[in-house]
């Protein structure tokens, strides 16, 4: 297809679901994964000729009509940068303010709620808006643990079905938003994606490269994970596994990459005391770093001894780079990601030593051919430019209801 065809019919579809509106509280320099996930969607939906623009709390900060890289960004104020429940009633008016204002965005794509922001949604609908509403992590923005919420619970229940569309990134975030009432024609199973033009299977000078900025030799193994240094992410775990991993191959080394690695964090803290104790070595807490993607080339194996997520989004990435991966399983979750794919396994095990055990194995099993199937595989899976696809044609199917 010619670039003046492909133009014309990227056009054509955009003019067909209108204008998008991605609606996040949190907003960078502060990050989370709904945001990153946000903007690699929209930058992708750019790619495809929509108009595609942000919206965004701004605490006790003023209103604003800025840029952000390529998005238009509306930051909204609420009058105070503390969390509370106020400030998230703010945020919804807000919301239904900008909604009055701005008549062109047709799609308003919720990644997550806190709660208040679904007494947004007959007012949208009303409005004839249409509402999609992001399931990012159980127990935290997923329909039943918002309706059982003591005070606002049941106004919360009562909104549910203004939603047009709940997105659940896992098995488990569907099951319970339909254990709720919503019907499960309405909830649509989407991975988070992945930016394949920056996680794919590394060259060898790039596998040299990146262990040279890191002063990792050739032939140590290299095990990373990601994460914030919190006890949710499972650290405790994978040091354990570590322990025995270097018992092994004295010279392996263990990345954990991102924030909290610091002794403000009694979680770091606490991890430092006993890697002391034990005499466990080889492991680096790298903190936050916007060169992920790079780091991995120099990486073996990625571990996942997390103990709740909403996805893994890490999980694919790794498996875009060509990583063996070690998953200690979260049910409805980690199994749906891994599936059956080469050097990849997922372990219903909690136990250190059998996690060691199987990295070990994944090492040893590790070849240029799996390490290719497995990220060619996840890149057909997992793929920003297949996510794209299927929220392109959310948009225009709501657009033409």
């Amino acid at each position: 297809m010619s670039a003046s065809l492909t133009t014309e019919s990227q056009a054509t579809a955009s003019a067909a679901h209108g204008a998008i509106l991605m609606v996040c509280f949190t907003f960078p320099p502060e990050f989370g994964g709904a945001i990153v996930q946000a903007l690699r969607l929209g930058a992708e939906l750019q790619t495809r000729g929509c108009e595609v623009a942000f919206l965004a709390d701004n605490g006790d900060g003023p209103d604003g009509d800025l840029r952000h890289e390529s998005f238009d960004l509306y930051r909204r104020r609420t009058f105070t940068a503390a969390r509370s429940n106020l400030r998230k009633l703010v945020w919804t008016l807000r919301i239904v303010l900008f909604a009055l204002a701005h008549p062109k965005f047709r799609v308003f794509h919720f990644h997550s709620v806190q709660g208040p922001e679904l007494l947004a949604m007959p007012v949208l609908k009303w409005l004839g808006r249409k509402t999609i509403v992001k399931l990012t992590l159980a127990e935290s923005d997923d329909p039943a643990t918002l309706t059982n919420r003591r005070l606002m619970g049941r106004l919360y229940r009562a909104c549910l079905g203004s939603v047009h569309r709940y997105i659940a990134i896992s098995p488990s975030l569907k099951r319970m938003a339909c254990s709720v009432g919503v019907a499960p024609e309405r909830v649509l199973l989407v991975a988070n994606g992945v930016e394949t033009d920056r996680y794919y299977l590394p060259m060898p000078d790039e596998v040299a490269k990146a262990r040279r900025a890191l002063d990792i030799p050739d032939g140590v193994p290299v095990l990373a994970t990601i994460g914030a240094v919190e006890h949710r992410k499972g650290y405790d775990l994978l040091i354990a596994a570590f322990e025995t991993i270097r018992r092994e191959r004295p010279d392996a080394v263990l990345l954990i990459i991102g924030p909290g690695n610091d002794d403000k964090n009694p979680f770091h803290v606490q991890l430092q005391q006993y890697m002391k104790d034990r005499g466990i070595g080889g492991v680096r807490f790298l903190g936050r770093r916007d060169d992920i993607h790079d780091i991995l080339r120099a990486v073996d194996l990625f571990a996942f001894c997390s103990r709740q997520e909403g996805f893994g989004t890490a999980i694919v990435e790794a498996m875009c780079a060509g990583l063996a991966v070690a998953v200690m399983d979260i049910p409805e979750i980690t199994g749906w990601i891994v599936g059956d794919r080469p050097d990849a396994v997922n372990t219903p095990s909690r136990d250190p030593e059998e996690f060691a055990r199987l990295c070990l194995h994944l090492l040893a099993q590790r070849t240029p051919a799996s390490s290719a199937a497995l990220a060619e595989s996840a890149r057909q899976d997992f793929g920003m430019s297949a996510i794209g696809n299927t929220y392109e044609a959310l948009y225009a199917e709501l657009c033409r209801a």
